[in-house]
């Protein structure tokens, strides 16, 4: 992206929404298009984005749709791929990966695209995870190690949250463990 796609508010961060502001009283700039914000203050995108920052007290989520399905596919089914979830609580609206994360690949991804198989798929979330962080004593199930289990149906595991309800449970988690306890 060169200097002339940062200073309009047409091409500031292409396809990118900031979904989440701090304060109440900017509710109504959730969901807005850089672009639009831009268009409304008289300014550029690059600036309409960095007032907004500082308004915010750089509590900001900006949400941005620049993956293709095909890079996608070639990432989740590498084998040196590990999944997690960047999704954080925050002030206002969280994403709706916090909580739609692992069932969206545990539904959409192994049970409708079929491009992992279950047992791969709960590997990257679980045994791999830990080991790439360094998690002792998680990640497996054997006797001794921590008990971090979620119980759930593989044919209705599904994510709901979305961006207009990003707090919706998954369907088809039947129990959750941590450490040993149910949660």
């Amino acid at each position: 992206m060169g200097m002339s796609a940062l200073s309009t508010g047409s091409s500031f961060f292409p396809g990118a929404t900031q979904v989440s502001a701090n304060r109440q009283r900017d509710v109504n700039q959730r969901g807005r298009s850089f672009a639009d914000l831009a268009a409304e203050r008289g300014t550029s995108g690059i600036n309409a984005a960095l007032d907004l920052l500082l308004e915010e007290k750089e509590i900001v989520n900006i949400l941005s749709f620049n993956q293709r399905e095909e890079n996608l596919k070639m990432l989740l089914t590498h084998p040196l791929c590990t999944v997690i979830s960047d999704g954080l609580y925050v002030k206002g609206p969280p994403p709706p990966r916090l909580y739609g994360t692992f069932p969206n690949l545990l539904g959409e991804i192994v049970r409708q695209r079929g491009w992992l198989s279950l047992q791969d798929a709960i590997h990257k979330i679980t045994g791999k995870a830990a080991q790439r962080f360094g998690l002792k004593g998680r990640g497996v199930l054997a006797e001794g190690k921590i008990a971090d289990i979620t119980v759930f149906h593989p044919e209705h595991i599904a994510g709901r949250a979305t961006y207009e309800t990003p707090e919706l449970s998954p369907e088809g988690v039947k129990l959750v463990f941590r450490g040993g306890l149910q949660i």
